[in-house]
C-alpha cells in the first residue's frame, strides 16, 4: 500500500511538472492556487485538521486562514517542481536573499553552519537560493522511494545535495567539519526520539536534531526562513543563536530545542497563512 501511494504521488508530481512546462512562468501561481483550492475541497481530514489547529492555537477567528494555507502549499509545490527550468537570473529575481553576511561570518569559524528552519513559505527555496550563491548546502533526506527520488533530483538540479539520515543525524557532522551548511526542519511532531518542549504554549514532541548537531559539532545555528511576499520570496538568514551549554548534555538538548521552538513560533505568528497547519503538530500520542 505504501509503495502504491508513493507511485501515485510520483505520478502526480510528474503530471504537474509536465503541465507547468507548457505554461508561462507568470501563470504558474494560478495553477498552484488552483491545486491548493482543489486539495482543500477534497481533503476533508487535512482541511478539518488545519482549521482545528488554527482555531485552538490562534483563536476561532483564524480558522479562515486554512484556505490560504492550502493555496500556499499548492503554489510552493508548483514553484518547487519548476526549479529545474529556472535560470540563475530568474531564481535570483524571484527569491531575494537577506542576511548573507551572517552566514559568511558564521562559516568563518570553520565548523560549518546549521540552519534552523521550518515548513514556512517555500522552505525548499532556501537551499536553492544559497546554492546559487555558491554555498555547499546539505539537505537531510528520508529513505528513498520513487517519489523522494524525484524530489531529490529536483533539489540536486539546483545544486543543493541530499544526504540520507537512515542512521540518524550524527553522520552529518563530517559534512559540517568540511564547511558544509546543513538545513534542519524542526517543526514537525515525531513519535520516536522527540523532545517534549512547548510550542505555542503546548508541550509537544519536537525533533532535537538541530540542538544535538550543534552541541556535538560546535557549529553555529542560524535561523533561516523563507516567506512569500507578493509575487516574490524572501530568504532570511539571522545571526547565530547563542547556545545554552550550562547543564548536562540532555538538559542542554532540551533547553536549546525549546529555544528553537520559540524562534519558529515567532515566525509562524508573523506569517500564519504560510505554515503547514495541516499536520498533527500537537498530537498527544
Amino acid at each position: 500500500m505504501e509503495n502504491f501511494l508513493s507511485f501515485i504521488a510520483y505520478a502526480f508530481l510528474r503530471a504537474v511538472q509536465f503541465t507547468c512546462c507548457l505554461i508561462p512562468l507568470s501563470f504558474r501561481p494560478c495553477i498552484g492556487k488552483f491545486l491548493g483550492v482543489l486539495t482543500y475541497s477534497l481533503s476533508i481530514h487535512r482541511k478539518a485538521l488545519a482549521r482545528a489547529n488554527l482555531a485552538v492555537i490562534l483563536g476561532e477567528d483564524k480558522r479562515c486562514l486554512a484556505l490560504e494555507v492550502f493555496q500556499n502549499m499548492g503554489m510552493s509545490l508548483v514553484e518547487f517542481i519548476s526549479l529545474p527550468f529556472l535560470s540563475p537570473k530568474d531564481l535570483k529575481e524571484f527569491c531575494l536573499l537577506h542576511g548573507k553576511e551572517n552566514l559568511i561570518k558564521a562559516l568563518s569559524i570553520g565548523k560549518g553552519a546549521i540552519l534552523l528552519t521550518a515548513h514556512l513559505g517555500n522552505w525548499e527555496l532556501i537551499g536553492a537560493r544559497l546554492a546559487l550563491e555558491g554555498f555547499n548546502v546539505i539537505s537531510p533526506a528520508r529513505p528513498q522511494d520513487k517519489f523522494e527520488e524525484k524530489v531529490n533530483q529536483i533539489r540536486s538540479s539546483k545544486g543543493y545535495k541530499t544526504v540520507s539520515i537512515d542512521n540518524g543525524i550524527i553522520p552529518l557532522i563530517p559534512f559540517l567539519k568540511k564547511g558544509a551548511i546543513v538545513g534542519v526542519l524542526s517543526d514537525q511532531n515525531i513519535l520516536v526520539g522527540g523532545v517534549k518542549v512547548p510550542f505555542f504554549g503546548v508541550p509537544v514532541s519536537t525533533p532535537p536534531g538541530a540542538a544535538i548537531l550543534a552541541l556535538r559539532s560546535g557549529a553555529p545555528v542560524l535561523p533561516a526562513f523563507d516567506v512569500r511576499i507578493g509575487k516574490r520570496h524572501l530568504v532570511y538568514l539571522g545571526q547565530p543563536i547563542p547556545l545554552i551549554k550550562k547543564g548536562n548534555f540532555r538538559e542542554n538538548v532540551y533547553k536549546n530545542t525549546a529555544k528553537f521552538n520559540e524562534i519558529i513560533e515567532e515566525w509562524v505568528r508573523k506569517y500564519p497563512g504560510q505554515w503547514l497547519w495541516a499536520h498533527h503538530r500537537w498530537r498527544r500520542v
